[in-house]
């Protein structure tokens, strides 16, 4: 229900924005579709996807910061014939949906049932579904979000299934073939250290990860390269006109704006074990503030982090007058991201 709902909410938010509001971030000329013809030979595109990125100016700013998964999704899609920009927009709010189903199982494996409950209408209401509906890094939210709570399943003490530790391997070397920024494993570290979770679970779905990094190199792309090709591509960009003194603190503001005022009003009264998720959340983004790992587009870029840090919304719940409290901020959440959606320029 959480799921759908933020599927309805992030949909309603984009099409505030006519006349292409759900399609803008796709089809934008620095986006992966219109670089689409790159990957008409898939292993021709792995093997040259790092000299790609090398030249300057042959595709745009999104290929060049994410590693060729997305690209290889899109490929696959025009194969079947679902290369159609709303398509690709509604692979974006399935990432969505996934996303939030996602934290939700995860904040019940580590905080408890009662946790994910009131955690629920955050993560579903919140201003971030403003980029999760014009981008297509919904998706890679989606499965970074995906990994960790089936590798939560497989390691949770009160019933652990081993069995879900590959599936979890495989998603984590899937999430770092869509996107190169695994501050998201923050969040993993907190979810299997705080728990005490299985270590022989935990090396296996690395080494399903591990496997998956290998496949990919087999085929003609090797992770380390990628990666050291799009920091060049990212160092000789728009970052070297960004000084890390402003953005240092100017991305922890426009993640606050993501998060919304709700959130980080009920971040305050968290408490105990229902702290562990946000937290670690926020250790991630400031981390990565801190690193100059972005400067700038946090609000898309971040949003695996992000859709963590929607749980802090839980701790609305303490007080006398905890549902006088949760409505009040559930409605400011609302009509802060209609405010944004609507009166501001939010270009992704």
């Amino acid at each position: 229900a959480s799921a759908g709902g933020a599927m309805a909410w992030t949909a309603v938010l984009a099409v505030t924005d006519p006349p292409h509001g759900v399609t803008r971030g796709i089809t934008n000329r620095s986006g992966h579709l219109a670089a689409l013809s790159f990957a008409q030979s898939p292993l021709d595109f792995l093997r040259d996807f790092t000299v790609l990125v090398h030249t300057q100016g042959t595709v745009g700013v999104h290929v060049e910061g994410h590693p060729p998964l997305p690209m290889l999704l899109l490929r696959a899609g025009q194969v079947l014939g679902l290369d159609d920009p709303v398509v690709v927009a509604l692979m974006s709010l399935a990432g969505t949906g996934l996303a939030v189903a996602a934290v939700l199982v995860t904040v019940r494996s580590v905080s408890g049932a009662e946790a994910a409950r009131r955690a629920a209408p955050f993560v579903a209401v919140a201003p971030a579904a403003i980029w999760l509906g014009t981008s297509d890094d919904a998706l890679t939210a989606g499965v970074a979000a995906a990994s960790i709570a089936v590798m939560a399943l497989a390691t949770d003490p009160t019933g652990p299934r081993p069995a879900l530790a590959p599936v979890a391997g495989f998603l984590v070397g899937a999430a770092m073939m869509l996107s190169y920024g695994m501050g998201i494993a923050a969040v993993a570290v907190a979810v299997l250290g705080f728990a005490r979770r299985r270590v022989a679970l935990v090396f296996v779905a690395g080494a399903v990860a591990l496997v998956v990094l290998l496949a990919f190199l087999v085929l003609g792309f090797d992770y380390v390269e990628g990666w050291r090709a799009t920091h060049a591509a990212y160092v000789r960009g728009i970052s070297r006109l960004r000084p890390q003194s402003y953005f240092v603190w100017a991305n922890l503001v426009v993640w606050g704006i993501a998060l919304g005022p709700g959130v980080l009003a009920a971040a305050v009264w968290l408490r105990g074990r229902t702290a562990i998720v946000p937290v670690a959340a926020a250790v991630a983004a400031v981390s990565a503030s801190l690193l100059a790992l972005s400067k700038g587009e946090v609000e898309r870029i971040w949003l695996p982090i992000t859709m963590f840090g929607l749980a802090a919304g839980a701790g609305a719940w303490c007080g006398a007058h905890a549902q006088r409290t949760v409505r009040m901020l559930l409605a400011v959440q609302v009509v802060f991201a209609v405010v944004v959606a609507t009166v501001f320029r939010t270009p992704w």
